[in-house]
């Protein structure tokens, strides 16, 4: 997923909170450096490594809300 947001010029994603808060290598950041935007499906309290770049908000992941 993370190797496509170049090519579909992504400027926002959808991700759990794994996912937001995972230690990516340097390559991986440069891929993620266009995304502006980040639905967390839980908790996005902290900075993250990967979505550097990006203003994170956090949802419930059942509800939704």
């Amino acid at each position: 997923m993370l190797k496509q947001l170049p090519t579909q010029q992504s400027t926002w994603v959808v991700c759990d909170e794994e996912v937001y808060g995972v230690k990516a290598p340097e390559s991986y950041i440069e891929l993620t450096a266009g995304v502006k935007n980040v639905l967390v499906g839980g908790n996005s309290s902290s900075r993250s490594e990967l979505f550097k770049n990006a203003k994170a908000v956090s949802i419930d992941p059942i509800t939704l809300q």
